[in-house]
């Protein structure tokens, strides 16, 4: 038989249908790395002609058109620019209306033609977004409307962080939070509005949508069920780049697919947050008001903010992440506070708002040192022994308990459940958790501890940082870290 002569087709060109669009199509997906490259894009589905060319063995070629829906990646580079490489998505983009055609068009062709000159101006964008939050909530101090505008432009580059704080509304019923969540699920990056979610649509949404999370109703006040376990769980871990959850492949059991959990999410509910997940979170207190809101529902207005901070994050994002890089050696905050602030900073300085930004963050991390002083199970402990440790010392811990016993009783916490969970062996656990165990024995029967005067003072200097102004110098105490007084 005859050789069948071998032939190369080629995709050397590409044009967008622009009037082919029916629909404002827009993927799910964003990302920061292609094909190992630092770029940041947003996936799009669009109409498209592809110039084909097809090179025969003996040299001769010949152009074909081909049109076909395909994916491409928006991106910054030199300009927005469609890949002529086919990209594969985990989960194909669906119908999501959010970055409108016109929008799309306008970005892409201006940035062609010239992609130096800046389409958003942040002032006006910032302004525009604080003044509509205005018309339909009532937030307690000013300065939160500009916290609340900075991070909901921030979920739009979320994947330049290692982590990027929760916030948390707190309020009572009437106060607000339903229609705050509403604006923030409008504004951010593909918002969902979802109230008493399973966790398995938490991480399953995650994965296909990398959105913004409202999560409303939510209660974590008691672990009753594998649910709220599991969701608690995901919160716990879902602030931070780089947390998976493994589950069995709906179609092959044998196979495990990770499941991200990082994403922004807002948290809302009338009772206070469990203690981890509120280490989280950036806090927002919301009142009753008296004003007469007007309806809440989307209009153009907000679709073209909206549109604006799609192109403000392509325009900025590399700034954003050269702004992110220098604060890995300050040392204004601390632990925690570091990985949920930096990243807000970092947004505020492509605004000019970082100085501004930095005195809100200082009044509320001071408030949450001081609220955390009081509350953790820790700090109680620590002021329980503090009598007690005047130096190096042997202590029962039936001793311990009845000094905790009498700090709980100073709060006005004891109740007819305290003495059911109040045993030697929770403060024994809690005490070698601390690291404050030196060394252990039983004596007639009971067991004593030994605790080392130089061994609590820094470790009680870790936890009382209510006393601590913000920007102290720290040092590392084993894996905590301790203040210099």
């Amino acid at each position: 038989m005859p050789k069948k002569k071998k032939s190369k087709i080629e995709i050397v060109g590409s044009k967008i249908l622009w009037e082919g669009l029916t629909k404002e199509v827009v993927s799910p997906a964003l990302g920061r790395y292609y094909n190992g490259q630092d770029h940041f894009y947003f996936g799009i589905s669009l109409p498209t002609e592809l110039e084909l060319q097809e090179t025969k063995e003996e040299g001769e070629s010949d152009t074909i058109f081909k049109e076909s829906i395909d994916l491409f990646l928006a991106r910054t580079g030199d300009y927005a620019n469609p890949s002529f490489e086919p990209i594969t998505f985990d989960v194909r983009p669906s119908l999501f209306n959010r970055w409108e055609r016109h929008s799309i068009k306008e970005y892409y062709e201006k940035k062609k033609e010239d992609p130096e000159t800046p389409l958003v101006e942040e002032f006006y964008l910032l302004e525009d977004l604080i003044q509509v939050v205005k018309r339909h909530v009532e937030l307690q101090d000013e300065d939160e409307y500009l916290l609340l505008a900075l991070w909901i432009c921030g979920t739009y580059i979320h994947p330049l962080f290692s982590s990027y704080p929760y916030l948390f509304l707190y309020g009572a019923k009437g106060s607000g939070k339903t229609n705050l969540l509403t604006l923030a699920s409008t504004f951010s990056f593909n918002g969902q509005f979802l109230t008493k979610p399973s966790a398995s649509n938490i991480f399953r949404l995650v994965n296909n949508f990398h959105p913004m999370m409202a999560l409303d109703e939510l209660d974590l006040t008691k672990i009753e069920d594998d649910n709220t376990r599991d969701l608690l769980n995901i919160l716990l871990v879902g602030y931070k780049r780089g947390a998976f959850v493994p589950r069995s492949s709906e179609t092959n059991l044998d196979e495990i697919k990770m499941y991200p959990t990082y994403c922004p999410k807002i948290l809302a509910g009338v009772k206070e947050l469990n203690d981890m997940v509120r280490d989280r979170c950036i806090e927002v207190i919301m009142v009753k008001s008296t004003i007469d809101y007007p309806l809440l529902q989307e209009t153009e207005e907000m679709k073209e903010i909206r549109n604006r901070i799609y192109m403000w994050a392509l325009e900025n994002w590399h700034v954003i992440r050269d702004e992110y890089k220098k604060y890995e050696t300050d040392r204004t905050f601390i632990g925690r506070e570091k990985e949920l602030w930096y990243p807000i900073f970092a947004i505020a300085d492509a605004f000019q708002k970082k100085e501004h930004i930095i005195s809100i963050a200082k009044r509320k991390v001071e408030r949450h040192r001081v609220e955390e002083a009081v509350d953790s199970i820790e700090r109680k402990l620590l002021r329980a022994l503090e009598p007690l440790i005047k130096t190096d010392i042997w202590l029962y811990l039936k001793d311990i308990k009845e000094s905790y016993k009498g700090e709980l009783i100073s709060l006005d916490e004891v109740n007819s459940d305290t003495d059911k969970w109040l045993k030697e062996r929770f403060i024994g656990s809690m005490l070698r958790r601390l690291g404050l165990v030196s060394d252990h024995r039983t004596v007639h029967g009971r067991s004593q501890i030994l605790i080392k005067k130089d061994v609590f003072d820094k470790i009680r200097r870790v936890y009382e940082v209510g006393r601590v102004e913000v920007g102290e110098k720290v040092e590392k105490v084993g894996n905590e870290k301790s203040i210099l007084m």
